[in-house]
């Protein structure tokens, strides 16, 4: 029997998913808007997908960066 699908699950609310981020030290690869925007979007998509995301900060900064409006501009 395959058991990815199966374990310990929490849910995080926006508070919890932004400490989850100090917890790893990694508070400062995001702004606290960028956290919540980040959070919003996830979660959006694991109920639009039906689906479980697995909260892994490291992950989240490696897959993610924060641009600034001029960044988008200039690149």
């Amino acid at each position: 029997m395959n058991n990815t699908n199966f374990g310990i699950v929490k849910t995080f609310n926006e508070n919890d998913f932004i400490n989850e981020f100090k917890a790893y030290n990694r508070q400062d690869n995001f702004s606290y808007k960028g956290l919540r925007v980040m959070f919003d979007a996830l979660n959006e998509l694991a109920q639009d997908c039906e689906m479980v995301i697995e909260m892994d900060v490291i992950a989240l900064c490696c897959d993610y960066i924060e641009l600034s409006i001029d960044d988008v501009i200039n690149d």
